[in-house]
């Protein structure tokens, strides 16, 4: 079901697209920082995924507001398959994504569009937030980076943050990029597809993307209960990895334990017992074994540990546990 407020005349520059999911009242947040943009040549998409809220009516009134604002309606399928319905529906020369209880610097559109301009891909600061307080922040400082850098960047999670916010696109390098059918990690696949359509990014410091983390959200509700997805997600990022030979071997290093940070809480959560989430990836381990004993940028203390739990074993505070089958 769609609802718009007029017909496309003028294409604007910039398509912004926002995912919505019960997102409630919070989203007027994110309206004032769009209203508050020192570059308004954009068009706004929502596209409410099948919210079980009164978040499609407070959609409703929002666009009514405002001419170049739009709202599209579809049933929960996740934030892929709304991102990917506002790509499809989008009119802009360059693409942006935001999340709907987040917020922007006001010069965001602006600085995101004249560094955008000139590589297809542009990249900003991101500040993570909770309860007020910066506790962390990617930054690359202002930069023109070749795609090896930025693909390093992204899989060893430093400077680039791994999701669709904090970034521009070009319409025409997205044209065939869409968000895979993933739950959870559909983002860094997406983006990692995107920078490797394009030879160099450009990075800015001069504008920041405020993600407010809760621990009711997404990620928080992931670190108690981790969807497989992350393990589908992991295997396709080791591929790519094993395919490309230019990347640092700190990006296995990386990715490797970075899914070790889900599977050791859950089987100390599971009293050591398997699950499916710690079965794949178990399987997935032994699959990369050779990459991860090869990886020089990982310490061997972390090959033994990855090797345990390859075979069914926990090595948590100095006591190796065997999980239960």
């Amino acid at each position: 079901m769609e609802f718009e407020n007029k017909e496309v005349v003028n294409r604007p520059l910039v398509s912004v697209i926002i995912p919505i999911y019960n997102v409630g009242t919070t989203i007027y947040r994110m309206i004032e920082c769009l209203e508050q943009q020192t570059f308004q040549m954009f068009e706004l998409i929502l596209v409410n995924d099948g919210s079980t809220d009164e978040s499609e009516e407070i959609c409703k009134t929002i666009i009514r507001n405002h001419q170049n604002y739009y709202l599209y309606s579809k049933e929960n399928q996740g934030a892929f398959s709304a991102r990917n319905l506002g790509i499809e529906k989008a009119n802009g020369a360059y693409l942006t994504f935001l999340d709907a209880d987040d917020k922007i610097d006001s010069n965001y559109l602006e600085i995101l569009f004249h560094n955008c301009m000139g590589t297809d891909i542009a990249v900003c600061d991101v500040a993570v937030y909770k309860e007020d307080t910066e506790i962390s922040r990617f930054t690359g400082g202002n930069q023109k980076i070749t795609q090896t850098q930025a693909l390093n960047k992204l899989l060893v999670r430093k400077e680039i943050n791994s999701g669709p916010c904090g970034k521009m696109f070009s319409q025409k390098i997205i044209e065939e990029v869409r968000f895979p059918f993933l739950r959870v990690y559909e983002d860094i696949l997406f983006v990692l597809e995107c920078f490797c359509k394009v030879r160099e990014i450009t990075v800015t410091d001069k504008t920041t993307y405020y993600y407010m983390q809760e621990d009711t959200g997404t990620m928080g509700r992931m670190a108690k209960s981790p969807s497989v997805d992350i393990i589908a997600a992991t295997e396709k990022i080791m591929d790519f990895i094993a395919d490309r030979r230019d990347l640092s071997e700190e990006c296995t290093y990386i990715t490797i334990s970075h899914l070790y940070q889900y599977a050791l809480p859950v089987a100390i959560q599971n009293n050591y017992r398997g699950c499916e989430f710690i079965l794949k990836t178990q399987i997935l381990y032994r699959k990369y074994m050779e990459q991860i004993l090869k990886c020089k940028a990982m310490p061997w203390k972390e090959k033994v540990i990855f090797y345990l739990y390859a075979h069914g074993y926990v090595y948590t505070n100095k006591f190796i546990k065997k999980i239960q089958r």
